[in-house]
């Protein structure tokens, strides 16, 4: 049961400081609900979260990418 409280506590330490370094201005709770739609994609995580436009990405929901958009 340690190791779930520690693992818990590593993963949110590491969605705050992802959080520090973000340049979009995504909460928390935005990073996270992310992490878990896209955790099998094959991407960069520093292109979302530091977007060289000014512009942030568009709001990802579990909807539009299961629906394929």
């Amino acid at each position: 049961m340690l190791i779930q409280v520690w693992t818990a506590l590593i993963a949110y330490l590491l969605l705050f400081w992802a959080k520090l370094k973000s340049t979009a201005g995504w909460s928390l709770l935005d990073l996270t609900r992310l992490v878990q739609t896209l955790l099998m994609e094959r991407l960069h995580l520093w292109d979302l979260l530091c977007p060289r436009e000014k512009t942030p990405p568009p709001r990802l929901s579990l909807f539009s990418v299961a629906a394929g958009d």
